[in-house]
């Protein structure tokens, strides 16, 4: 039982000095478990007990903790930001072209007024909306004064 039971176990040895998360999974009153954040940290291992107790420095106190609790802390490298990439002049390779009016869906206002028909209502160009839906009159008032 116990091979199988150890299968899939991962042997983490830490060292004094190093970073670690801490696995907080007590939730407050009215609090979602999905949103919530368990894992806390970094912390620092101040002194490793045993192999499976290290004490963490939390809040300026020394705290015994089970290395189930947890786990590395992976710290990021610092990224270096060169001079001359964010230069604006750079963009000179790029071509940007230019999109008519009429290839966009709008409508001039001297194209509208062509369009104006008695019962149909059309979004003016200069709303600067889109254009709604065309509302005609039903046809039993076409003859309705």
């Amino acid at each position: 039982y116990t091979k199988q039971y150890n299968k899939k176990t991962k042997v983490v040895t830490y060292q004094a000095g190093q970073f670690v998360l801490l696995h907080v999974p007590s939730l407050g009153r009215h609090r979602v478990k999905k949103l919530a954040k368990l894992w806390k940290g970094p912390y620092k291992i101040m002194e490793v007990l045993s192999p499976f107790n290290v004490v963490l420095r939390v809040r300026k106190r020394d705290v015994v903790v089970h290395v189930n609790r947890i786990k590395p802390c992976l710290q990021r490298a610092p990224v270096l930001v060169q001079p001359g990439l964010d230069d604006p002049d750079s963009d000179k390779d790029e071509v940007v072209e230019e999109v008519e009016s009429s290839d966009r869906g709008l409508v001039s206002p001297g194209e509208v007024a062509e369009l104006d028909t008695p019962g149909v209502v059309t979004a003016r160009a200069g709303d600067g909306r889109r254009p709604t839906r065309e509302r005609r009159k039903p046809a039993r008032l076409k003859d309705f004064v």
